[in-house]
């Protein structure tokens, strides 16, 4: 599963940051990821700033599932504009896994990607 997420929800400073020209390629640490009750919005808790975005289609199903422990997770680069919209990208991957978790891979969103 692999998602390009967006959001419009960008702190004050920042955009003020990114407006005045006062901004640089910085490193986040993120110490928490959330995401809403109702599974419509991640939610990325860093040192510096909090970033929300629109959680992508089957995402909080996917973390219900038993397959949330097996993922591994890539996340890239993260790019904020003078408008301020945020966008990034972040990739789940599973390995070996048996025919059942694989049928329930796809029902939630996963592709198979060839080696």
């Amino acid at each position: 599963m692999a998602a390009r997420i967006v959001s419009r929800c960008v702190t004050k400073s920042l955009k003020d940051e990114i407006r005045t020209g006062d901004y640089q390629t910085y490193s986040e640490t993120v110490n928490s990821v959330l995401i809403s009750a109702d599974g419509s919005k991640l939610v990325f808790l860093g040192k510096r700033y909090h970033y929300i975005f629109d959680a992508p289609e089957n995402f909080a199903a996917f973390l219900d599932s038993p397959l949330d422990a097996r993922a591994k997770v890539y996340i890239g680069q993260f790019d904020a504009s003078e408008t301020g919209t945020v966008t990034g990208y972040i990739e789940l991957s599973l390995d070996n896994l048996s025919i059942a978790e694989i049928q329930q891979s796809k029902r939630l969103g996963f592709s198979p990607v060839s080696k």
